[in-house]
């Protein structure tokens, strides 16, 4: 659909339809105002309705027919159906908190505009509630870094972002370290599953290298050699003659 409200045709489809409740409607009609002046539109109270769906343009509707025809009028109506009371906006302004897959600039962008719906606040109140709606570690990276009673919310704002893409950066690499360790186990998993033992049947050794082996194998030595614990003496005598003495005594006991 082509306009030529202005000295340039456009596409109506530039300007987003707005139905009272896919955005906030000051930033809408901020859209909507940058759009009509960027193609030299000067009758906005003709192209307005044109974008408006659903509620929105059923508070439109109820405008009196002068009324329509005065832009102000009919941003005046939108405005006052679907923007913020200034109780709503504050209660938002203090409970804002940055939200997951937010920028800090989004986030303080965001401030601004709930703090200018209900009158405003200082420069000082917009960083003291820009801090506080960060995450914890960053809060306490920006108190150990600095006074942040020296810096401006700009200077906060350019910390915060250096202090966020660095542990981005770093979750990224214990997330690629994490994702690695398990192929690495299942790897060595499979290569110890394709050992099996064929003395005890088990996998992950070989026969040679067999606990159970191992085992069976000294009790079995221990019970042919009793005699392996002697040791020879200090003065050299062979153990064979402590043997010999032994098995004479096992005579004189079977003889009793």
């Amino acid at each position: 659909m082509e306009g030529s409200t202005g000295e340039k045709p456009f596409d109506l489809k530039i300007i987003a339809e707005f139905d009272g409740s896919s955005q906030p409607v000051a930033e809408w009609l901020e859209k909507f105002e940058l759009v009509c002046e960027l193609f030299s539109v000067r009758d906005l109270a003709r192209v307005l309705p044109l974008r408006l769906t659903g509620g929105a343009f059923t508070v439109y509707q109820q405008l009196a027919p002068e009324d329509r025809k005065q832009y102000e009028k009919v941003k005046q109506a939108l405005l006052g159906a679907f923007a913020l009371d200034r109780f709503m906006a504050y209660k938002h302004f203090v409970t804002r908190r940055l939200q997951a897959g937010e920028s800090p600039d989004v986030f303080l962008g965001e401030l601004r505009r709930l703090a200018s719906l209900f009158g405003g606040v200082s420069e000082t109140a917009i960083g003291c509630a820009f801090v506080t709606g960060l995450p914890e570690y960053v809060q306490d990276m920006l108190t150990a870094g600095a006074r942040m009673e020296d810096l401006s919310v700009d200077g906060l704002l350019t910390r915060a972002r250096a202090m966020m893409v660095k542990e981005s950066i770093v979750g990224e690499r214990d997330v690629g370290l994490a994702a690695r360790t398990p192929v690495a186990a299942r790897r060595e998993s499979s290569q110890n599953a394709a050992l099996r033992c064929y003395a005890c049947g088990r996998v992950g050794h070989f026969a040679r290298e067999c606990p159970r082996r191992c085992h069976d194998f000294s009790i079995t030595q221990r019970a042919r050699n009793p005699n392996t614990s002697l040791r020879k003496g200090s003065n050299g005598r062979n153990s064979s003659r402590a043997a010999a003495r032994l098995d004479q005594g096992n005579d004189g006991r079977e003889e009793d």
